[in-house]
């Protein structure tokens, strides 16, 4: 049996067609609320990597959010958002350090003096 087919050689009737790239009439418009929804986004993102949370979004989603950022022009306050929220984390866990520090200190001053105590009482 046999079947059409692709095939070999005589030449005829294949026609090449050529592909026209132009640019939009009009420029696609952002939705008023675009870098807010998607800085609120990463920011859950970022937030969640942090406090080693199961991402909501994939990392494609992600990315794309980012690339969008940037190529609307939107990449400086981005990286200030980023920075900040960043920065935000790191006085968090600066602020728990020095809040177990203390808390340690105190658990050793407590200790030494019970024991500093309960040894001149048995003297």
């Amino acid at each position: 049996g046999g079947g059409g087919g692709g095939g070999g050689g005589g030449g005829g009737g294949v026609e090449k067609k050529k592909l026209t790239i132009r640019k939009l009439a009009v420029k696609p418009k952002l939705a008023d609320d675009f870098e807010s929804t998607t800085w609120s986004l990463l920011q859950r993102a970022v937030v969640a990597v942090q406090q080693r949370q199961p991402l909501a979004v994939g990392p494609q989603e992600l990315y794309s959010a980012v690339e969008n950022m940037c190529t609307h022009k939107m990449s400086q306050r981005l990286y200030e958002n980023l920075a900040a929220e960043l920065e935000r984390h790191a006085r968090h866990i600066g602020a728990a350090v020095h809040a177990a520090s203390c808390a340690e200190v105190a658990t050793a001053a407590i200790t030494t003096s019970t024991t500093t105590t309960t040894t001149a009482d048995s003297s």
